[in-house]
């Protein structure tokens, strides 16, 4: 599976249109590319394999982990998950992290922690979802691996379910692997948690990290992520005209350059598909 799955990345890369980078764009990032996710095909690349922190939307594959636990019926989303103090939000290991301020000793229910995960990136609900489905963080992340495996993601290695370490690794040619799975298996996702502007949790509104969400049409996810060591990071999916596209931006200087070269990719895209 790994083998076959990797063989149809390069073959994508190959076939991609404009081969690698694009003289009409350079994005302002340490790697980017742009594909359409009904086929594979990448119609924009820029240094896909470039080894980076993946910072939060390492929570991407928590979310996918959580999502098939749902699906498979292990997992519903009214269910009650006790919040542990390794969870809670004042852990040492979250001072300054995104959160949805859970508590130890709380219980909060499986769709609040799904949305507080997908939309302002909650360190301290990913790490609840782990423990609650796997009995610790160690052995979720052991999951975690093995299905990055399963899906061909051949550079990529998770040490924790949130993103915050540093020690985390993957490439935008992987996470193209992840994301495209994860939209096409988990399109009730895209409604029910990525396209959501806000959530309130105890009467507290917490807002989405991706700023393209009502701001350029079609828009309705990924997720982002941000460490000091890497730079900014996107995975945005959109759809016009009947086709879905999914742009990945790893390692740009801001939160603006972030948004804007996100945009300039699908710009790209949708423009490549229209020719």
């Amino acid at each position: 599976m790994l083998r076959s799955a990797w063989a149809g990345w390069t073959e994508a890369v190959s076939r991609s249109r404009g081969g690698g980078c694009d003289a009409a764009l350079h994005v302002q990032a340490r790697s980017a590319l742009v594909a359409d996710c009904a086929t594979g095909e990448v119609l924009y690349v820029q240094d896909p394999h470039v080894r980076i922190a993946p910072a939060s939307i390492t929570k991407l594959m928590t979310l996918r982990l959580a999502l098939r636990a749902v699906r498979a019926g292990d997992l519903t989303w009214e269910e009650e998950v006790p919040i542990s103090e390794r969870a809670a939000a004042d852990h040492p290991d979250f001072l300054g992290a995104s959160c949805m301020y859970l508590r130890a000793g709380d219980r909060a229910t499986v769709g609040d922690l799904l949305k507080g995960v997908a939309v302002p990136s909650a360190c301290d609900a990913a790490m609840a979802l782990a423990e609650h489905l796997s009995g610790s963080a160690g052995a979720f992340v052991e999951q975690m691996n093995r299905e990055a495996e399963r899906l061909g993601m051949r550079h990529t290695r998770f040490v924790d379910p949130h993103g915050l370490s540093a020690e985390n690794r993957t490439t935008a040619a992987d996470l193209l692997l992840l994301a495209r799975r994860y939209v096409l298996e988990e399109p009730d996702a895209l409604a029910r948690l990525h396209s959501l502007s806000w959530v309130v949790y105890r009467g507290r509104v917490l807002r989405a990290t991706n700023l393209l969400l009502g701001r350029y049409p079609g828009v309705d996810g990924l997720k982002t992520g941000f460490l000091e060591e890497a730079g900014y990071h996107q995975i945005t999916t959109a759809v016009r005209g009947g086709h879905r596209l999914i742009g990945i931006v790893l390692g740009t200087a801001s939160k603006r350059a972030r948004r804007d070269e996100s945009a300039a990719l699908l710009n790209l895209g949708f423009g490549r598909l229209a020719t």
